[in-house]
């Protein structure tokens, strides 16, 4: 009887298999699904690409090489890939300005073994750059727009400085500021810098502790970080309600707020060794794995405006994929 049962539970899974679309489906309970393989979208050829980011309207995709050296920008619609700067640090944690024209980034030269960081705005049309800071060695954290964009929020040592925008921009302007917030992190806390009233608050939801990857949701309402050494989690914005969403690193919300999208990696205390894309939502309900493949290693990922797909890239290759998501 034993071995009826294996059978048959074998010929019922190949027949579900056949009935199944082309496409590969995963379905997860937070109301999201997976559909389809990763598609190579850059890379190869020698290049080695990393950490993509999504511009605002979807029509561009911006990323870095190893040790986040200089910025790269693709069309989404023809797959042209062009360089915009070959600085060093300028891949990391940069800012897409509202109307997709600029990147706001943090860039490092080294003089006799020290480090000078300046702040530059690189417009992704002209390929021209504006120096909003010269080089200096007090800059510790990445630079941040206010929502207007006619301001710049700079971490230094001696705390948050803000600076007028040198770009101008119109974007936004006019847009309703009572809900205005940038937040980063400072010292041993979390920081939250109100742009209209210039105030700035310092929290420390878990006590003293090493908080990174401090991410703002769309609406401003939550707060998503991780710890060093420690879990993931999310937060309202005056840092009530901190909900414990487990192992995982490098938290993006979702266009629409209600998914935060992220990578679980394993390491040898050298390299790393695995790493996978998963989904869940801002509750910390509902898991979703979005890649699963033990050859590869997915990492950096990021939702395309629309919520349709995820973009991220594979430490292995050097190539950027992008995976389509549906919805229940």
């Amino acid at each position: 009887m034993a071995g009826f049962k294996l059978a048959r539970e074998t010929i019922l899974l190949i027949v579900g298999i056949m009935i199944l679309p082309f496409a590969l489906t995963v379905a997860g309970e937070n109301g999201i699904q997976v559909s389809g393989e990763p598609t190579k979208i850059a890379g190869g050829n020698g290049e080695f690409f990393m950490a993509p980011k999504y511009s605002p309207d979807g029509s561009k995709i911006a990323f870095t090489q190893p040790r986040y050296r200089g910025l790269w920008v693709m069309d989404v619609d023809n797959g042209e890939v062009e360089q915009i700067t070959d600085e060093e640090s300028a891949g990391f944690r940069f800012s897409w300005s509202a109307d997709s024209e600029s990147i706001l980034a943090r860039v490092s030269r080294y003089e006799a073994l020290h480090r000078y960081t300046a702040i530059k705005i690189f417009n992704v049309t002209d390929r021209s750059e504006t120096v909003v800071t010269d080089y200096r060695r007090n800059i510790t954290g990445v630079p941040q727009w206010t929502a207007g964009e006619e301001a710049i929020i700079i971490n230094t040592r001696q705390g948050p400085e803000v600076q007028p925008s040198p770009r101008s921009t119109e974007v936004n302007v006019n847009q309703n500021r009572e809900n205005d917030l940038q937040a980063f992190t400072l010292d041993e806390s979390i920081a939250i810098h109100d742009a209209v009233t210039s105030d700035i608050q310092s929290i420390q939801p878990l006590g003293e502790a090493s908080y990174i990857n401090v991410t703002l949701s769309p609406d401003k309402s939550k707060i998503a970080f991780e710890l060093v050494g420690g879990n993931m989690y999310v937060m309202n914005a005056d840092g009530s309600d901190i909900i414990d969403l487990g192992h995982g690193h490098r938290p993006q919300w979702s266009p629409d707020g209600e998914y935060i999208v992220y990578m679980v990696t394993e390491d040898d205390g050298h390299n790393y060794t695995a790493s996978d894309i998963y989904a869940v939502r801002n509750d910390g309900t509902g898991e979703t794995r979005i890649t699963d493949d033990p050859a590869r290693l997915f990492m950096n990922p990021s939702w395309s405006p629309d919520g349709e797909h995820i973009v991220f890239n594979d430490m292995g290759d050097g190539n950027i994929y992008t995976i389509q998501i549906v919805y229940e």
